[in-house]
């Protein structure tokens, strides 16, 4: 983790920035912004999401109105909960 952290920060952009081909952080926002969209068109009175730090911020960040950048600054500790109402 220290070395993916370490890469991360020296990239030129961190949010645009794919290590060893995976999805930046950028990629995985665009992500949840498509699933909260898909989300918000089913009838469902609640739902339960078990999901990762990363998402977890990404999908508050947005729900809230964050930028991207204050939304990787929240805390998000392991075996967290929050609760949130789409609108």
């Amino acid at each position: 983790m220290v070395d993916y952290r370490a890469a991360l920060e020296s990239s030129n952009n961190k949010w645009t920035a794919r290590l060893n081909g995976g999805e930046s952080r950028q990629d995985v926002w665009q992500r949840v912004q498509k699933f909260i969209t898909d989300l918000k068109s089913v009838p469902y009175d609640c739902c339960l999401l078990v999901s990762s730090q990363v998402i977890v911020k990404a999908f508050y960040g947005i729900a809230n109105g964050l930028s991207i950048e204050k939304a990787w600054e929240l805390p998000a500790d392991e075996g967290s909960c929050i609760e949130l109402e789409l609108r």
